[in-house]
């Protein structure tokens, strides 16, 4: 193990949003044996500020799916994969056909761009406070281009994001590229064609100069599946979908049971 990627919720972030200690440490005793350390995660730079509380400078960090290489340690975004208007506007179109009932938001540099509805009301004034911007006449594809657009999600009010993603099907693969990872909401998330964990920190362990058999990853849901299968040993984290387990190299148990943590301290007691 040189270079170990994780992801973030539902692999070392349990579903409250904590992090245990015997998490943090073995993180943190990972980098000190010399690992490189990244964090591999959907989530928008916004929604890293609990993690860095927890682990500190979190140094570099493959955020949106891999749409985005931020630098911590100089809070600079090192490169971002960004989504045109056209491949927006076409993957709207053909989700709309699939799922009427379907709202839109994208995930920008600054902030999100939303229709109305896509928000609930009662998170409405965080995520304004946080940058929202919130139309009322459908997806601002302007602002959302000048903001630079990194991720598409689309929403529908009911049912589950697997099920969203079966009505859906394959309908935009020409245009994007579509994943989920939401627990209990019916999301899909779309970055530009070719993006996703795979790409990004294929690039990333090789601007190391760190060998694909080298690196291990950590994941539990479908937008991990192609970093587990890229990655040298890929580590299913108490997957729920059995593709995502049919992907990795090794299933350990849940978050809950600090699996990522004793994986770490089990391969650097090997090194040692």
């Amino acid at each position: 193990m040189k270079l170990l990627a994780t992801d973030l919720d539902g692999t070392v972030v349990r579903r409250d949003g904590t992090m245990s200690d015997r998490t943090v440490e073995a993180l943190h005793a990972a980098r000190a044996a010399g690992v490189h350390v990244v964090l591999v995660t959907g989530r928008p730079l916004r929604w890293l500020g609990s993690v860095r509380e927890r682990l500190g400078d979190l140094g570099p960090v493959i955020a949106y799916n891999g749409a985005v290489l931020f630098d911590d340690s100089r809070g600079v975004v090192v490169d971002a994969a960004e989504i045109d208007a056209a491949a927006m506007r076409e993957a709207r179109e053909r989700i709309l056909r699939a799922a009427p009932d379907a709202l839109f938001a994208a995930e920008t540099l600054e902030g999100i761009v939303a229709e109305p509805g896509f928000i609930p009301a009662q998170a409405r004034a965080g995520f304004v406070d946080a940058g929202a911007r919130v139309s009322d006449s459908g997806l601002d594809f302007d602002a959302a281009v000048a903001q630079r657009t990194v991720k598409l999600l689309a929403k529908r009010p009911s049912g589950k994001a697997s099920e969203f993603a079966a009505v859906v099907g394959r309908a935009v693969d020409d245009v994007v590229t579509m994943t989920h990872s939401a627990f209990d909401v019916a999301l899909l998330e779309m970055s530009a064609p070719g993006v996703d964990k795979a790409a990004r920190l294929r690039d990333f362990a090789a601007s190391l100069g760190v060998a694909r058999e080298d690196v291990w990853a950590f994941g539990d849901m479908p937008n991990d599946i192609p970093m587990l299968a890229w990655a040298g040993t890929g580590v299913a984290v108490g997957p729920d979908y059995q593709v995502v387990a049919d992907a990795a190299d090794r299933v350990v148990g849940p978050v809950h049971e600090d699996s990522v943590a004793v994986e770490i301290e089990r391969v650097l007691k090997r090194l040692a």
